[in-house]
């Protein structure tokens, strides 16, 4: 059985970009990465490990040695923190999990869902339309490696997109979606205690950050740690949402109402 894992990340504002990431892999190979997660955790005392708290060190990470209340973030500071991201990236690498992820320009977003009919066929959220094209991805590589096994599903628990992750999964379970054989179950878990989900969210966070910057400039190049996963074949997509793309998605590909 595969199980994939996905999780999202905004910009700052949450007006310019939204990512969402999935990661992929067999059940023993999970296991694997769990491990040498646990140990890192309790290596630096921490309960769970965002990225974007690591980057700014806040959250898990606003507390000595990482920072100092008050205090500018010192010369050693700045050095535990890229060790302490640096070690949680590397688990990435390991085993046979690969992953994608599709990002959508706000902007965009909104000028395609420009009246209440277009946003309700997008579940009035563009974590609709990224959710929707990262499984169906998942599922094509998955029939790519000619692979039988079932695949189970596992997001953040985000409540504002439950129902809509909840209508996705019901589409694809219906016999006329040619992987409905491969669909198993969907739930939603606590990121800060589901590790694996913490895996997604470093990858999501990666991928926001080289997609952002696509947006301003599509020669942007990525930024290393994501340029390793691409050279070790551990993305095998990543892309932003075209305008043409959302508009043939209202016409084409928008699952009915379940």
């Amino acid at each position: 059985m595969f199980i994939a894992y996905f999780d999202e990340s905004w910009d700052q504002t949450q007006k310019k970009i939204l990512v969402i990431a999935g990661i992929m892999g067999l059940w023993e190979q999970w296991d694997k990465i769990e491990w040498r997660w646990r140990e890192l955790l309790d290596k630096y005392n921490i309960a769970y490990y965002r990225a974007n708290e690591a980057e700014g060190a806040y959250g898990q990470f606003e507390k000595p040695p990482y920072r100092t209340h008050g205090v500018p973030l010192t010369a050693e500071q700045f050095k535990l923190l890229q060790k302490v991201k640096d070690e949680f990236f590397n688990i990435l690498t390991f085993g046979r999990i690969s992953g994608a992820a599709v990002g959508v320009p706000i902007h965009i977003f909104n000028q395609v869902a420009d009246t209440p009919q277009k946003q309700a066929q997008f579940g009035n959220t563009p974590y609709y339309i990224c959710g929707h094209t990262l499984m169906l991805s998942m599922l094509t590589a998955l029939r790519t490696m000619r692979a039988k096994d079932l695949m189970v599903f596992r997001f953040d628990r985000q409540n504002d997109f439950y129902a809509e992750m909840e209508k996705v999964h019901a589409h694809l379970q219906l016999s006329a979606c040619e992987f409905h054989s491969q669909v198993g179950s969907i739930c939603f878990e606590d990121k800060r205690k589901y590790l694996p989900l913490q895996v997604a969210d470093t990858l999501a966070y990666e991928c926001r950050k080289h997609l952002e910057k696509l947006i301003i400039d599509p020669a942007a190049l990525p930024r290393p740690e994501l340029k390793r996963l691409m050279d070790e074949g551990k993305i095998f997509q990543i892309s932003l949402c075209e305008k043409t793309f959302l508009e043939a998605y209202l016409t084409n590909y928008v699952p009915p109402i379940i």
